[in-house]
């Protein structure tokens, strides 16, 4: 068994393309690699040249595997082009099936986007290692950068991590396609520092808050708008008055989590009916906010000027670095809820985490609630103490 690489015949297609070649009952037959092909020609660009790189390593991979199957006597071509599956076609696939764009940034698309860049499009999912998805961490973690030029968060690669192993894990239900038992991206997740705890806005410090005094309400009030609902800023830049609905129970907004698909139900109390103002058409933004560079000026500003005491924003490498920044709200509305004694389990499914882990990496309360706490348990101590004494002079 080997690849042999033959020359397309159109005039105007300058490549060579794979096939797969052994031999079966003494004849010999052949089987194309789907996308499997070089540029040849003089004076190649560097795109072209790294695609041919991949290439060239993913068709070695691809014959490793197919002749470790023939001398097992498992090689079955009926059944190849199902098993030996791209991780990266695959998950376009899974995208579009979840109602996404795959052009657009959702979070699915960057990871997926991101382990192209890194293994190319040929990966296949029974020939991904524990050494692959280590690598590929590190390089998320020590030399990538975001569009914004700037290092990954530990949170955001986790993120992309959790993404990546839904994916594969989606593939291993499926009995065509050929996936190791198991599933590296599970248990990759970096280390995120456990002590670190951003600024938040309790319940108290949200009465100082006040949109009229930011140079752009509509951001100020986007922000507040999160501190009620715990909506990120993505959610809330998609929806429109056609969402806002009315039923027996009261106002709310029906809609599904741009960052992981998660259907959610949000009630809509009268604080934050007043700050989307009156009514207007349902194809209307529900808050006409834009979170440009200017605009997060704006919103740094008027929250410096009513905390001065905070800090305020993240710089370039924002792990470690206390600031309170638009996704504040979220850890705020997280916060809050708890420490007003809501069920962990019933907040984390107002913010749509899967993992209660997630939620309770939110909170943001520390230690301040201590005294509080440790009081309450002392007096039902003492009561249960005075009754346990009460009960023994009886007898």
């Amino acid at each position: 068994m080997n690849i042999r690489w033959v020359k397309s015949r159109s005039k105007n297609n300058n490549i060579t393309q794979a096939y797969l070649r052994w031999y079966e009952s003494g004849k010999q037959k052949t089987r194309v690699l789907n996308k499997c092909y070089k540029y040849i020609g003089r004076n190649l660009d560097s795109s072209k040249i790294a695609w041919n790189k991949r290439v060239e390593i993913d068709t070695q991979e691809i014959l490793l595997t197919q002749k470790k199957e023939l001398s097992q006597g498992i090689f079955n071509i009926d059944k190849w082009d199902k098993r030996g599956k791209s991780f990266v076609e695959y998950a376009r696939k899974y995208i579009s099936n979840k109602g996404f764009d795959y052009n657009n940034k959702t979070i699915y698309s960057q990871a997926v986007n991101l382990f192209e860049k890194y293994f190319g499009i040929h990966k296949q999912f029974h020939n991904l290692t524990k050494e692959d998805v280590d690598n590929f961490k590190a390089e998320l973690r020590d030399n990538s950068t975001s569009r914004f030029n700037k290092p990954y968060e530990l949170n955001s690669i986790n993120t992309y991590i959790n993404r990546l192993k839904l994916i594969y894990q989606s593939a291993q239900e499926d009995m065509d396609i050929l996936t190791s038992r198991e599933n590296y991206f599970k248990n990759a997740y970096v280390k995120v520092p456990k002590d670190i705890k951003s600024e938040y806005i309790n319940s108290a410090e949200y009465a100082q808050l006040d949109y009229n005094k930011c140079q752009n309400i509509d951001i100020a009030k986007a922000f507040m708008f999160s501190i009620q609902t715990g909506l990120r800023k993505s959610d809330i830049l998609a929806l429109t008055w056609g969402d806002l609905k009315k039923d027996k129970k009261g106002l709310h907004i029906y809609l599904i989590m741009q960052k992981t698909t998660t259907k959610l139900r949000v009630a809509i109390t009268e604080m934050c009916r007043d700050l989307l103002g009156d009514r207007k058409g349902d194809h209307m933004k529900l808050l006409p906010f834009s979170y440009s560079v200017s605009n997060i000026g704006y919103l740094n500003v008027w929250l410096a000027q009513t905390f001065p005491n905070k800090a305020i924003g993240q710089q370039s490498g924002r792990n470690g670095v206390q600031g309170l920044t638009f996704h504040s709200a979220r850890a705020s509305f997280i916060t809050n809820m708890l420490m007003s004694g809501i069920a962990p389990t019933r907040v984390q499914t107002y913010v749509g985490h899967r993992d209660l882990k997630t939620t309770l990496s939110y909170y943001r309360g520390s230690t301040e609630m201590q005294d509080e706490d440790f009081k309450k348990m002392n007096d039902i101590y003492q009561y249960n103490i005075n009754l346990h004494k009460a009960n023994q002079l009886i007898r």
